[in-house]
């Protein structure tokens, strides 16, 4: 598959993620960090063009990192003023916590766009808002949302068009134990003589046949 667009957001600690568009039709996400990595790849079909953000931030871990930070710094600054080795080594004491409560902070605070699945609004894609940088994020999603939406119905379309549209909300329905493959052939069949579709190209129809 050609690959149209890709994105690739990082955060400090937590990880990355890579967006790729293929074909306007999937849309694949890997994730990458020091434990764990995974790869999925979505039908943009399948996706609702409303997206939902949510913010999260966790300002008690950010109150205790700072508070430590302080503490640690103003100890070693003193340590080294009075050349005192014993009470350098006694700011580890606020400075690990410290360390620890910034970890916590970065992990569990977040700034999110969510993009859904349109079936059952159960959350399909996670993005980081304005990673890498505003512009860049707004015209990724903004592809996206334009990708979902010309996957609708639209009559200015070509017969070939919303016939390939409409096999893939018909292999939604085979997925989902709706239709039988049979039923949903039969169903595309009386489509095509009904928007008098002489010549259909096969390549662009989405097979209904279920492997």
């Amino acid at each position: 598959m050609a690959k149209t667009e890709r994105l690739l957001q990082k955060r400090l600690i937590i990880g990355r993620r890579i967006f790729e568009i293929f074909d306007g039709k999937e849309i694949s996400v890997s994730f990458k960090n020091l434990t764990k990595s995974s790869e999925s790849t979505i039908r943009i079909f399948d996706l609702d063009p409303k997206t939902e953000r949510i913010v999260r931030k966790e300002l008690s871990w950010l109150i205790a990192a700072v508070v430590f930070t302080l503490l640690s710094v103003t100890g070693l600054i003193e340590a080294i003023e009075k050349m005192a080795l014993n009470e350098s080594l006694f700011t580890l004491v606020f400075l690990i916590p410290g360390i620890m409560c910034w970890f916590n902070y970065l992990q569990k605070s977040y700034d999110m766009i969510i993009v859904k699945y349109y079936n059952n609004g159960e959350p399909a894609l996670y993005f980081w808002n304005n990673k890498p940088n505003k512009s860049e994020f707004e015209r990724f999603i903004q592809n996206l949302i334009e990708l979902i939406n010309n996957l609708k119905v639209d009559p200015r379309l070509s017969p070939t068009r919303r016939l390939e549209i409409y096999s893939q909300y018909l292999q939604f329905l085979c997925d989902e134990d709706v239709l039988s493959s049979t039923e949903a052939e039969q169903i595309l069949n009386r489509k095509k003589k009904k928007m008098k579709a002489t010549v259909v190209n096969k390549d662009n129809v989405v097979s209904l046949v279920k492997s």
